[in-house]
């Protein structure tokens, strides 16, 4: 994996992120709503578990790219 990897990964983020903002802009303003009532410990954790989960994809596709 290089630098160029990386940059199409949050390249691709932005597309999704845009593609849902622009598909859902009332829902996704409620959902931020409801999350600034949330405790911030279990925002922190809910943040936690998506970086561990996010790492591992990247760890697997990394290693099958090597291996394949």
């Amino acid at each position: 994996m290089d630098m160029l990897d990386f940059v199409m990964g949050i390249g691709f983020a932005f597309v999704l992120e845009g593609l849902l903002w622009s598909l859902f802009p009332t829902q996704i303003a409620q959902v931020i709503k409801e999350l600034s009532e949330r405790n911030p410990n279990n925002l922190r954790l809910i943040g936690a578990g998506s970086m561990a989960l996010g790492v591992a994809l990247v760890w697997f596709v990394y290693n099958t790219r090597l291996g394949g």
